[in-house]
């Protein structure tokens, strides 16, 4: 007697996808509070790119100078200090 010979065809196993993966819904945490004064917020510098780095401003200096978004300024170094003023 002859054995039957049964040949499974095997599947994939599916893709990972942000649709399909299960996740935990992120939790909303504060960032932790760098130390400074209300008068001194202190921001951290961060690299965007190999030559770019970025500093975010506080909404209350934006609001107090009457700043908007995508709005030109100008960076200029005085001394050993960054001046940002409005491009004009």
């Amino acid at each position: 007697m002859k054995k039957k010979t049964v040949t499974t065809k095997k599947v994939p196993a599916p893709r990972k996808t942000r649709k399909t993966a299960a996740r935990k819904p992120a939790a909303r945490r504060k960032a932790p509070a760098l130390r400074g004064s209300k008068n001194q917020p202190v921001r951290k510098i961060t690299k965007t790119g190999t030559y770019t780095y970025y500093v975010t401003i506080p909404k209350s200096l934006i609001d107090q100078l009457g700043w908007r978004e995508k709005q030109k300024v100008v960076v200029v170094k005085e001394g050993d200090t960054l001046v940002v003023r409005d491009w004009k």
